[in-house]
């Protein structure tokens, strides 16, 4: 049987791992579109002193 809903357990080694710099993510969707389109997140786990100049940089 083949499984496809693995984000938990693929992402829960990068949560514990930078749980301990903070508890903030950034997930940001996106669609690329050419002859099809493709729907997809990027998913970013900055430090805190990142997170604030990615914030700033957007304008929030």
């Amino acid at each position: 049987e083949l499984a496809i809903d693995m984000a938990e357990a693929i992402l829960s080694v990068p949560a514990i791992a930078f749980g301990e710099m903070g508890d903030k993510m950034l997930l940001i969707q996106t669609q690329f579109t050419d002859d099809e389109t493709l729907d997809g997140y990027f998913i970013l786990i900055p430090d805190i002193d990142s997170y604030n100049k990615i914030l700033s940089a957007i304008g929030m």
